[in-house]
């Protein structure tokens, strides 16, 4: 079973170096990202995913804006899936202005409940995610692997020589969030 490792960089460069020796023992690029307060990579992203980024998702905010968006999703599917044929087949129109005004109800249902448990395991926990912001916003990198079990305490050495000054197991996933910036300000201001 994968577990993640998260290290607190000083620089940049030396995540990359670190992310250099997960990918030469053969990580795949996809279990390596990189979060990085600044617009220009000192090096390029060769080994890992980079994001810049100072704003991270809390685990409460995920399974909230999963249900939302397949919430619609259902919605939509269900009502074109069951109004084009009743369009077709049904000629009375109170009965297809009852079923149009409530099958999407249905389809939002389940879009909901699958979008709860997609969304489940998204997110930081609060503690951890302050943190996390506030190395961010120091200037710190942070380079996240996923590892195997077995490679834990090999992953936990390779970020320790690596520079990194922290370092930890973390549940959860790293999630940027678009609106950093705006985050930012309204932190900084208030």
């Amino acid at each position: 079973m994968a577990q993640q490792v998260v290290g607190v960089f000083p620089s940049e460069w030396l995540a990359w170096e670190a992310a250099g020796t997960f990918s030469g023992a053969g990580y795949a690029r996809r279990s390596l990202t990189l979060l990085a307060p600044t617009d220009v990579p000192q090096r390029p992203p060769a080994v890992a995913r980079r994001v810049q980024t100072v704003a991270l998702m809390e685990r409460a905010e995920a399974p909230l804006r999963a249900m939302l968006r397949w919430a619609v999703i259902g919605a939509v599917a269900v009502e074109v899936g069951v109004m084009l044929p009743v369009l077709v087949l049904v000629e009375s129109a109170p009965v297809e202005l009852f079923l149009g005004a409530s099958v999407w109800k249905l389809g939002a249902f389940f879009g909901g409940f699958v979008g709860l448990f997609l969304g489940e395991g998204q997110g930081l926990e609060p503690r951890f995610l302050r943190h996390y912001e506030g190395q961010l916003a120091l200037g710190a990198s942070l380079l996240v692997a996923r590892v195997r079990g077995r490679d834990l305490p090999w992953a936990r050495g390779v970020m320790i020589e690596g520079g990194s000054s922290e370092v930890r197991n973390v549940e959860g996933t790293f999630v940027a969030l678009k609106d950093s910036a705006a985050k930012n300000a309204s932190e900084v201001g208030g």
